[in-house]
Parts: structure tokens; sequence; C-alpha cells
């Protein structure tokens, strides 16, 4: 069998040349090169470069030392990029915060996965003042112009009342006339009006809110949903996202200049209580054993509950 018999001298011949062998393949052209070169040394002959031993996870995604080094496998590069924030539902787009320009707030710059260091000095917000009492609450107030591009001023000022009453005043102003937008992510399903109204429902209790514009050209309030948006529709491996559609109120603004108040308050559930009423820059919401009384004033900011007679008051 000339085929075994090949194979045994070919064998014979690397185990006596350190697993080196040459084959000169008879032809009636002499000038032609016929020399074949066998090596069991996973190296080049002649420039010495080497591999290591042929096994099946140099070929597989799913080995470290088999996959792509670019996406490591899975086919999809930079998932974790500037534009990280889309893959969850656009949540974290304007969640709970201003946007203009459908800008949202500055963060750390992101390539290819990695982190690079940031100055986070120049980009974070800086609490300008703050106070808690132990029987009433308290206030906070961020001014947030570092962490946001082409803006002069941004600020926001939040007041708790015990136990139920939360109020945000939100203000600023840009370098130009733009878009502006404040999203209140509601989780679930929300009954909501046109005039910024809206109440939803959760563990057995109701939190009703009313979004009033100050200053800036009012646009729109509009009860809208996230969505995973192509090419921000797939995960790492391709596969499509679930669309959860979550909802979100969001108020439309256009301006250079904006003040948005907005007025949280938990009540009963299914009691039908409460509403928050307006008189010109007076607002109150009434319960069965209390009424809440918000206003801005002469630079002020003032929460107060008249039964229980406690009182916050900020300078905004």
């Amino acid at each position: 069998d000339i085929e075994t018999r090949l194979s045994d001298s070919l064998s014979t011949a690397l185990d006596l040349t350190d697993g080196i062998a040459y084959v000169d393949v008879l032809s009636e052209n002499e000038k032609k090169d016929n020399r074949m070169v066998f090596s069991e040394n996973f190296s080049c002959p002649v420039s010495g470069f080497t591999i290591a031993e042929i096994e099946p996870r140099l070929f597989s995604f799913n080995a470290p030392i088999g996959a792509c080094k670019q996406c490591d496998g899975l086919g999809i590069e930079d998932f974790f990029d500037e534009n990280r924030w889309k893959y969850y539902n656009a949540s974290t787009l304007g969640h709970n915060v201003p946007m203009f320009g459908g800008r949202e707030q500055r963060s750390a710059e992101w390539s290819g996965g990695i982190n690079h260091p940031t100055d986070w000095d120049k980009i974070n917000g800086v609490i300008q003042q703050s106070h808690f009492e132990e029987e009433s609450g308290g206030y906070w107030q961020l001014d947030l112009t570092k962490a946001y591009d082409k803006v002069v001023s941004v600020k926001r000022t939040v007041v708790h009342l015990f136990p139920g009453f939360v109020v945000v005043l939100d203000e600023g102003e840009l370098e130009k006339e733009e878009s502006i937008s404040l999203r209140w992510h509601t989780i679930s399903e929300a009954n909501w009006s046109p005039d910024g109204v809206f109440r939803f429902e959760s563990n057995g209790v109701s939190l009703v809110g009313r979004i009033e514009i100050l200053d800036g050209e009012l646009e729109s309030h509009e009860i809208r949903r996230h969505s995973y948006e192509a090419p921000y529709h797939r995960d790492r491996t391709g596969d499509l996202l679930e669309q959860r559609r979550e909802p979100y109120i969001e108020s439309a603004l256009k301006g250079s200049r904006y003040r948005a108040l907005t007025l949280f308050a938990l009540s009963g559930l299914g009691s039908g209580e409460g509403q928050w009423k307006r008189d010109q820059n007076f607002w109150s919401f009434d319960t069965t054993d209390d009424r809440c009384e918000v206003s801005v004033v002469n630079g002020y900011l003032k929460v107060q509950s008249q039964s229980a007679n406690r009182r916050l008051e900020v300078r905004v």
C-alpha cells in the first residue's frame, strides 16, 4: 500500500530531523521548484514564527483565546459607547431630569467599553444649600450648570415636607433658544390630562402630580412610552430586546429660559381624595386631615402644612 509506506517514511523522516522534512517531487521539468516542506513544530522553518498547538478552542468564539479581539466573539463592537444610555428603553435619557436640544447631562467619555479617567469636578452638580428637620422634612438645592453643555445656568430645588409632599422647582437659562424637555418616569400607567395633572397607583397608594410652567413657552404635556430604537434594539448577541414600553410624562418647552414647578402628593388608594389646585402663585392640596400649601413668591419657595404646623422655606 503506497499510502501507508509513504506515511511511514514521512513519519520516520520527521523523527530523524527534529520535526522538519523536505520532499522533492520528481518532474520532467527540472527547472520547476517541486520541493515541499512539512513541519511538526507549528513554526515557519524560514522565519521561525510559531503558533500554539492546534486545538478546538483556537476556533471557538466562546473561548477567549479564539474570540475576535475587536468584539470579544459577540459580533458587535463598542456596545458600551457614548450611546449606551439608549439600551435601557432610553429611560436614562432625560430620566427625571431636564434635557436641552435633546442633550442629556454630561458623562464620562467611553470608548470600546473603557471608562477613561474623568475630572468629575468639572461635570458634577454642586449642592448650594440644604436643610433637614427630623419632624418636618428638608430641602436641597443643586447647581447643575457644569453637568450640561451650552447652558448659562441650571438649578434644581427639591422640598420634601413630611409625610407625603414633594415639590421640585427646575429653572435655568440656555445660551440660545432651543427645545427643553422635562420627563417624569412613572413606571406604571398614569391617568393624565393635557394641563399637566396626573395620577398613578402603586403599592396601595396614589401619587398625584401637577406640572406648572412658570417661565418658558409650553408646547405640550404628553404621556409617552420608552422603546428600543434601531440600531439599539438588539443585545450584544444580536437578539431583539423585549419592548417593555414603560410610560413617562413629558413637558416640552421652547425658549432660552425656563422655570418648571412639579408638585407631588401621596394619597389614599381609591379614596378619590386630593387634587392640586392653583390660585395665581399659590397651590394647595387637601387630604382628609391636612392641607398642604405651596407658593413661589418674592424669591422664596415655601411649602407648609396647616394642621401639623410644619413649614419649609428656601431661597430660589
